[in-house]
């Protein structure tokens, strides 16, 4: 299967288990480099868009949305990939993420394991 055959069902996860922990939670599929004005607002509030939008144009997340609750917000940053992860998999997640802390402080991490 492609990396894209995986979005809908990977997203649909996460919105799952991170419905009833968030009083928001906003994911969206941007491989394709297209990114919704709720997103697009919600990257504006949190950091100098140019530079993060500059960047996207280049390479994008697969998936990309943030998490609100009553005192904060986060984005959160997917990469998909149906092959063993290499060392650029995860330098390139990293640089993802890099981008979207420029004003953050903290970040949040989730973990899913099939058990």
């Amino acid at each position: 299967m492609k990396e894209s055959q995986y979005y809908e069902k990977i997203k649909a996860v996460l919105q799952y288990f991170l419905k009833d922990k968030f009083k928001e939670i906003h994911l969206e599929i941007t491989a394709q480099k297209k990114f919704s004005n709720i997103l697009k607002s919600e990257i504006t509030k949190h950091g100098n868009r140019d530079i993060i939008f500059r960047f996207l144009k280049e390479a994008a997340p697969d998936i990309t949305g943030f998490i609100k609750d009553d005192f904060s917000s986060s984005f959160i940053v997917v990469e998909v990939k149906n092959e063993i992860i290499k060392l650029d998999n995860i330098l390139k997640s990293r640089h993802f993420i890099a981008r979207f802390l420029v004003s953050y402080r903290k970040q949040r991490r989730f973990t899913y394991s099939r058990s």
